[in-house]
Parts: structure tokens; sequence; C-alpha cells
């Protein structure tokens, strides 16, 4: 079986906490500079292939990690039976450690069609009370939305994996997103999927420490075009991790899609790059 990947990077650093009033982590703020709360371990990972294997991103135990940005053709693959399998950008576990995929699909019968899927992924330093959720699957509407639990202080909740085949994320229109709404978390599909039902979609919640600043924002692009932002400047380490993706992951282009960044040294920026009709939703910690 042929395969081809992208040369992978992966760093780790760790965090210092720095003294912040716990009021002030009280709510979420717009993204932007912060003083950081977090005293965690962080590791950043990005993997893309078209038919590769999963990057091994270190044990569970201890650590929680999640999506930082998905690229390429994600309408491609095979959604339900007859072999095949969907294209996938995301995290998971298993045998005991978290591994990172970025895989394009199998077509009907299991055949290779060479569609690239890109995937960035964060890793913190806790599992405290970690939990994930799932929504899809056959018979699945195509705008769906399922309540995952009740908004806590100091709990955030980010997307773990989204996938697709052929048929699901053409629209300019198609989306998955967490959401907070009358008091709970929500995990919101729009636009996706075919009759047969919708892709796949997995979101993980995690308690964080207290008095951590928390920043809310999103970055979209016209199609064509491309928008590129800031979406931290760290003053002491922090993350930041895609809680929603919209638009037509339906390209064969390793960079089209939503991409946030981390910086090259602490501290620094993180950043993040949409492309062609695409939106990135983020959340960061600091």
């Amino acid at each position: 079986m042929k395969m081809s990947w992208q040369v992978s990077l992966v760093s780790s650093c760790l965090l210092f906490g720095c003294a912040m009033d716990p009021a002030d982590g009280a709510g979420d703020e717009e993204l932007g500079e912060a003083e950081s709360a977090l005293s965690l371990s962080r590791g950043f990972a990005s993997w893309g292939t078209t038919n590769g294997p999963d990057l091994d991103l270190g044990p569970a135990a201890g650590q929680t990690c999640f999506l930082a940005g998905v690229a390429g053709n994600l309408n491609a693959g095979w959604g339900w039976d007859h072999g095949g399998r969907p294209s996938i950008a995301g995290v998971h576990v298993s045998g005991g450690h978290w591994w990172l995929t970025g895989s394009g699909g199998l077509d009907y019968g299991n055949a290779i069609i060479n569609n690239p899927v890109n995937a960035h992924a964060v890793c913190i330093g806790t599992d405290t009370h970690q939990k994930t959720y799932h929504d899809g699957g056959a018979g699945g509407a195509v705008n769906h939305q399922v309540t995952l639990e009740p908004i806590a202080a100091n709990r955030e909740c980010f997307l773990r994996e989204v996938t697709g085949y052929s048929g699901t994320w053409f629209s300019s229109a198609a989306s998955v997103r967490l959401l907070k709404q009358s008091g709970n978390w929500v995990l919101a599909s729009s636009n996706l999927g075919v009759s047969a039902g919708i892709p796949w979609i997995t979101a993980i919640c995690v308690d964080i420490p207290a008095g951590t600043w928390v920043g809310t924002g999103n970055w979209g692009a016209g199609n064509p075009g491309t928008v590129n932002g800031i979406t931290l400047f760290e003053g002491a380490p922090g993350v930041c991790g895609l809680t929603g993706v919209s638009g037509p992951l339906k390209n064969n282009n390793w960079d089209d899609g939503a991409m946030i960044t981390w910086p090259a040294s602490s501290p620094g920026n993180w950043t993040i790059q949409v492309k062609n009709g695409k939106t990135g939703f983020v959340t960061c910690l600091d």
C-alpha cells in the first residue's frame, strides 16, 4: 500500500504559572494578551497524510489532547458500508497513548484516493474529570445538536475529532461547533452529511486550573481568500484549540482549512490561518 505523509513537527515545553486574581478568569474574554494561571506541561503536534499512520503523542494518563487545526479534503472517502473509510482529523486514545490522525479516506471497496488531510493538535498536562462526547452516525440528521454537560467554572471543552466522506463537507455552510446554550455545552453540526447520516464528530471536556484566563474568538476568510490572525499573545505560556470549524473542506491542499500554530518560543504569538471560505472558532487558555 502506498503511503505518503508530511514531515511531523512535535515540540513541548513547560508552562510556568504566575499569580492572577481568580476573579479575572470567571468568564470568557476576547482573545488577546493575558497573564497565565496555568502550571501544566504542554505539547504540540502537526501531522498530515493521504493514507498514512497515526502519530504517537505520548501516554494518555495525565494529559488531555484536542484539535488545533484541520485542513485538506474531508469531502472524500466512504461513509457506512462496502469497505472504505472516512477522512479523519483528530486525536484519540488507543493502547494507553494519545494518537494524532490526519488521514485521507478510502473509497468504496477500500480504494485509495490520495486526498490529503492535515491536523494540528495540542496537549495539556491534566486529565482531571476528562470526558469525551460523540455525535454522528447512520441515520443522523444533517443539522443536529446534542447537549453534552452543564457549563461549570474552571472547565472547558474543545473539538477532539472531525471526520467526513464524499458529499459531507462541500457546502460553504457546513460546520461543527461547540456552543454554550441555556447553561449547557452543546455540540452542533450544520449542513453536514447526506441522507444516510452525518459523519462522526467528537468533543472533549476537562477541568482547568482555577484562575485560568479563557478567551474566545473566530477568524473567517472569503472564498477565495486567506486571513492570518493572532489568537493569543502569551505573557507566560498558554494554549489555543479549536471549538469549531466551518466551510467547504473539500480541496486537495495541505494548508486549505483553519490551522492554529503555536509560538516558536515563549513568550510569543499563537496564530491562525484560514483559507477559502473557512472559519475557525478558537478558545485560548492562559
